[in-house]
């Protein structure tokens, strides 16, 4: 932070400090193989409270794809299953919107890409594990419709996939306590 502000660390500190005496920020530690340790910081419900919601996005995005529904889509669907189709069709016209920003050769490159992606709402980070790749969205700014209706985030999840060409799964511990999305994709896929 301290590099991309062009301010003293110490100064990013005593922000940061200030942040967490009136509650609007906490932090967790984040977990890396070697090195000092690496903390993530993340608004608080009274953090998020205090900035404005792209729920505006989310709302257009919706309502455009709910009118164009045929009566032969919404035939014979529960409104779970209508909810569903919705918030993927959503993720579709998003990826859309970034298709020119994800243009790796690679997986690997493409996972970096769609995380800078990410960071453009959120803040986001990504890591190769054994099994493939995370990508971590903290600060999402539907965090708290996803944790009583986790179907809106099947846009991001959708977003990811059409953007990474590969399969993308949710992690299912998002919490109103937990600052961060988590999305998971394996490797042999999409390479």
């Amino acid at each position: 932070m301290a590099q991309a502000l062009g301010l003293a660390s110490a100064t990013i500190r005593r922000h940061l400090d200030i942040l967490q005496r009136d509650h609007l920020v906490s932090w967790t530690e984040a977990r890396r193989p070697s090195g000092r340790p690496h903390y993530v910081f993340f608004l608080t419900d009274t953090g998020h409270e205090r900035l404005p919601r792209q729920y505006d996005v989310l709302a257009s995005l919706l309502l455009h794809t709910l009118t164009s529904l045929t009566s032969q889509e919404t035939h014979s669907r529960t409104g779970a299953q209508l909810v569903d189709m919705a918030m993927s069709r959503v993720g579709h016209l998003l990826a859309d919107q970034y298709r020119q920003m994800v243009t790796g050769a690679d997986l690997g490159q493409r996972v970096r890409q769609v995380a800078e992606v990410l960071g453009q709402d959120t803040q986001s980070d990504w890591e190769k594990t054994d099994d493939g790749f995370q990508v971590h969205a903290y600060n999402c700014p539907f965090q708290r419709v996803a944790v009583t209706n986790p179907a809106v985030c099947l846009a991001h999840q959708q977003m990811l996939s059409d953007l990474l060409g590969a399969e993308v799964r949710r992690t299912e511990s998002l919490a109103q306590s937990d600052p961060r999305c988590t999305y998971i994709v394996p490797l042999g896929n999409g390479q």
